[in-house]
């Protein structure tokens, strides 16, 4: 039990940020069709293999770093984001 813990928290940790992006995503009131694009990024990010092995390898790596997509989260964070959407 103890060799698969550092397992077990990896993917509760996973797990945990992927419900608070969506939880956020959806209280900033943005489109669905939106969100799909966004899980769909780094796949699409394959696409720089097209450029050979070492460009794609990094556009890939790039893309699917959590802290990337993190940091591209930020400004919905920021206190001059508009949420919830305000009438005035």
């Amino acid at each position: 039990m103890l060799e698969r813990l550092p397992r077990l928290l990896l993917h509760a940790e996973g797990l945990a940020v992927f419900a608070a992006a969506i939880g956020l995503y959806f209280r900033a009131d943005y489109q669905w069709w939106l969100l799909l694009a966004l899980v769909l990024a780094p796949d699409l990010s394959m696409i720089g293999y097209a450029a050979g092995t070492r460009v794609g390898a990094a556009a890939y790596n790039t893309f699917t770093l959590m802290y990337f997509r993190s940091f591209s989260a930020l400004p919905a964070c920021s206190p001059r984001a508009a949420w919830p959407r305000s009438s005035r």
